[in-house]
């Protein structure tokens, strides 16, 4: 295979890292720092694509006004099923090698692993199923338990001096 998009890259971290000069040098340590921050910050949730029903689930709990009935018309789309890849090639150690050698590849993959956390601990933090479902998939039928939380956690700024 040849890779046709070379010089094309598809990043997160200068996405989630803002307008600061250095969130546009891919790999800069100081980007994914900010991403990371920001979404811990600015961002209610972050969802996956690998569980984008477990997100879509998240938000209809989260936001009902917006979401209602979203995981429904999904289950129902015949659409969304047709995204789901059916074969991957593998891929060579050589070719896992470059990725994990470049800068780039690692800043991005720290920044993914943060985001993956986040999800699945406010996942786990606001349901609770019978079985933990590993392939992101909550469509299987099995009920799904909304959690009353037990500690609200609020941020505080300090007032300013007067």
């Amino acid at each position: 295979m040849k890779c046709i998009l070379f010089l094309v890259q598809f990043l997160q971290v200068p996405l989630f890292c803002g307008h600061a000069s250095y969130c546009r040098i891919p790999g800069n340590p100081a980007a994914v720092r900010a991403a990371k921050q920001r979404v811990t910050e600015d961002y209610l949730l972050v969802g996956l694509t690998e569980a984008f029903d477990e997100f879509v689930i998240l938000l209809e709990k989260l936001l009902p006004r917006f979401f209602s009935g979203s995981s429904d018309l999904i289950r129902r789309t015949y659409g969304w099923r047709m995204r789901r890849t059916r074969y991957k090639p593998p891929i060579s150690e050589r070719v896992k090698s470059l990725f994990r050698n470049n800068s780039v590849w690692q800043a991005e993959q720290e920044f993914y692993e943060f985001v993956r956390a986040e999800f699945w601990n406010i996942r786990n933090g606001l349901l609770q199923s019978s079985t933990v479902i590993s392939n992101g998939s909550a469509f299987n039928g099995t009920p799904v338990v909304w959690n009353k939380q037990q500690i609200l956690f609020t941020r505080t700024r300090p007032l300013p001096d007067e």
